[in-house]
């Protein structure tokens, strides 16, 4: 883009700028990773959910080795049983983060034991009380599970780089 360009982009988004910088002024963002600290995700699982063990012992009984769509079906089951894992935990979690937070953003998992990833957003006079909602939401969680809090850092994950230009156009 020349000068001229970024000049008008700009005098064009100063709005929408403004009311990102209003929002997370005097705010910054944590990042919370509740991992499940076991070294096999997949024997937990089965110790932990009979229903599961049930069908991989029928996968597996009498030595065989289970067809194409017994493990297709097994795999179906593991990743149900994790899915749910990870919703009982955020259950736990977030109704204690969310009074002490402006905003959470929940994303995705990066790997099997990663129960939760969230950025939350925290007025910094608050960031105590967040601490602390946080050590007492993980003091009733399993201890099997580890918690990883980073930041503070900027609010990347609040504010968007995409800007309407006056023209209506989405601009980033």
């Amino acid at each position: 883009q020349s000068d001229d360009e970024l000049r008008r982009h700009l005098r064009d988004s100063a709005d929408p700028i403004a009311q990102q910088l209003a929002r997370v002024r005097g705010t910054a963002e944590f990042g919370l990773r509740a991992r499940l600290n076991v070294p096999d995700i997949f024997a937990y699982l089965v110790e932990a959910l009979p229903e599961l063990r049930a069908q991989r012992d029928a996968a597996f009984s009498d030595g065989r080795s289970p067809g194409h769509h017994e493990r297709i079906a097994l795999g179906m089951q593991v990743e149900r049983a994790l899915g749910l894992l990870r919703e009982r935990h955020a259950a736990q979690l977030l109704p204690a983060l969310t009074p002490v937070c402006i905003d959470i953003c929940r994303n995705p998992p990066r790997t099997a034991v990663e129960l939760l990833s969230l950025a939350c957003l925290v007025r910094r006079v608050d960031q105590p009380a967040f601490e602390d909602a946080l050590a007492e939401a993980a003091s009733e969680v399993d201890d099997d599970v580890t918690f990883e809090l980073g930041g503070p850092w900027a609010p990347h994950h609040f504010c968007s780089n995409q800007f309407m230009s006056g023209d209506g156009d989405v601009r980033d």
